[in-house]
């Protein structure tokens, strides 16, 4: 009594076994829920891709800290606090990295619009990518992460 699975041409996914009728009453009823699940898993994975962290403004920062403040580590107002320094040099380092970035055609790929104002790096166009900007900071300049909007 073990099923087989096979499809056939232009039908819905069909179970077989060696039971007969034993289709029809136990399975048929999930065939409808099994497409929606594969829609779903399939249209998750389309869409993967689109959810890129982009922001308009980040920094590169040192002595990052995180210590956790109020409540205790099971109630609601448990939470952590950040803590860092934004690192000036390693911030105009990774701007000036970003801005002549050309590596596709996605949107955190090319940054002409990005600018340096004294403090952080700016996008008005909103291309700068989070982990991009992470491996300026720290792999070109020297900065132990970055921060972002």
């Amino acid at each position: 009594n073990v099923p087989h699975v096979f499809s056939q041409p232009n039908t819905s996914l069909h179970l077989i076994f060696s039971a007969s009728g034993l289709f029809d009453s136990t399975i048929a009823h999930l065939i409808p829920r099994m497409k929606i699940v594969l829609c779903s898993l399939f249209l998750a994975a389309l869409s993967y891709r689109v959810d890129a962290k982009l922001h308009n403004s980040a920094v590169c920062v040192t002595g990052r800290t995180e210590a956790p403040i109020g409540g205790t580590g099971w109630s609601v107002s448990y939470n952590w606090q950040k803590n860092y320094e934004i690192d000036l040099k390693a911030t105009e380092c990774a701007c000036g990295y970003y801005k002549q970035r050309n590596t596709g055609d996605n949107q955190w790929d090319k940054c002409e619009d990005c600018t340096y104002d004294g403090l952080q790096c700016n996008s008005a166009g909103w291309h700068i990518g989070g982990d991009e900007m992470n491996y300026y900071c720290t792999k070109k300049c020297s900065a132990q992460g970055s921060e972002a909007n």
